[in-house]
């Protein structure tokens, strides 16, 4: 009996000490648990109108333009310092894949783009509310270099999105005019 608790606690001793050892990695919070700050220091007008058969509901609305606020914040973040690291969340895979083709590592530049007003068009909304398609009227788009503007724009976007996880992600933009 006295050698099974000898054994018993050089065994503890030797388990305790062997997890001593290993190295407390930092573990990455869930993307639901991190805080967006990209997205909380922007802000834009969003005038959202409904075209479609099935109309989301206020919730579904109010989640819609919140999402689209954040993804354009990383996508003028992205034109700003080439990170797409930083808003991949907000991106499908799909989209994810081709900008990364296209942007290879973050730079800093001086160049800042702001979008002040967007006049959102939902012309298709599914019956699931998972897939969003819609037409960005009268996009506002004001580019900086050393808080200086330097153009002034006003263009239109054809959007893509799809509720994906926990929110919208951006599938795909083409520029209309």
């Amino acid at each position: 009996m006295r050698y099974i608790i000898i054994i018993l606690v050089f065994l503890i001793t030797a388990v305790l000490f062997l997890q001593s050892r290993v190295k407390v990695q930092h573990i990455e919070k869930p993307i639901f648990l991190q805080v967006d700050e990209v997205a909380n220091h922007h802000s834009t007008i969003i005038n959202t109108q409904i075209h479609t058969f099935y109309k989301p509901s206020k919730e579904q609305l109010f989640f819609l333009e919140k999402d689209y606020s954040a993804i354009w914040a990383h996508l003028n973040y992205l034109y700003q310092t080439n990170d797409v690291q930083k808003g991949k969340e907000y991106y499908t895979e799909d989209w994810f894949k081709m900008i990364n083709l296209q942007y290879k590592k973050p730079l800093n530049t001086p160049i800042k783009r702001v979008d002040l007003q967007h006049n959102l068009h939902v012309l298709n909304w599914s019956f699931d509310g998972l897939v969003c398609n819609a037409i960005d009227s009268n996009v506002v788009l004001k580019t900086f270099i050393n808080d200086k503007c330097i153009d002034s724009t006003i263009v239109t976007f054809a959007i893509a999105l799809l509720f994906q996880g926990d929110h919208w992600r951006l599938e795909g933009v083409k520029y209309v005019h």
